[in-house]
């Protein structure tokens, strides 16, 4: 501070000039450049995530259909086992008529019972499928569930859904229910006939049944 004498011989400080610290700002081509170079690496690097995971998931795509095919490949030496075992057990017991339409029969009702079992456990895994579909259009669109439990078909349920909503007040938070058909553009008319069936009623046991035969081709 500077001293200064007054009349009265008083001492009197001047203040010093304010001295400017100001930061000196960035150029704005400097920021623009540091952003854009930003979001290309937040790219490239969520790029490269895309990359490994849709690569991941091919592998784990193919082990599947490899497993699946060693699947079918066992149980169709099992059935060709079981039929051989049962013509020999019939073979066998030429000399008793009696005895051989016994055998016949109860390899009948086992058939017999084997379909149903089958069968129920299409009608569970189809009751699963559409109860699940309820439950994710009941929390989208606040319906209750029980009202869209009484749909047909999996469109019916998701128009269902869509039109009590909307009466609420509720906007989409879904797309709708398609299931993946699991067969290429270029397959065959009857394929894509089973295909069509099944996404528009995958709760039907038939449809199931027809779509798993060919999956599991």
């Amino acid at each position: 501070m500077e001293q200064e004498s007054t009349q009265a011989g008083e001492v009197k400080e001047q203040p010093k000039e304010a001295i400017s610290e100001a930061t000196p700002e960035t150029p704005p081509t400097e920021e623009k450049a540091t952003s854009k170079g930003r979001t290309e690496e937040e790219f490239r690097k969520l790029q490269s995530m895309k990359d490994k995971a849709e690569a991941t998931a091919q592998t784990r795509d193919k082990e599947f259909q490899a497993v699946q095919a060693q699947l079918n490949e066992l149980q169709t030496a099992m059935e060709r086992q079981r039929l051989e075992a049962r013509k020999k057990e019939i073979e066998a017991l030429e000399s008793d008529p009696d005895a051989q339409r016994r055998v016949i029969s109860m390899h009948e009702l086992e058939d017999q019972r084997n379909k149903l079992e089958k069968d129920m456990k299409l009608q569970q895994e189809a009751l699963v499928r559409k109860y699940n579909q309820a439950t994710e259009l009941a929390a989208n669109f606040n319906v209750p569930i029980t009202e869209l439990l009484t749909a047909e078909t999996p469109r019916e349920m998701e128009l269902m859904a869509q039109v009590k909503g909307a009466g609420k007040g509720v906007k989409a938070q879904t797309e709708g229910f398609v299931p993946d058909s699991g067969v290429s553009e270029t397959g065959t008319l009857d394929k894509k006939r089973v295909v069509d069936n099944y996404i528009k009623d995958p709760y039907n046991p038939e449809n199931v049944k027809q779509y798993q035969k060919i999956r599991n081709k």
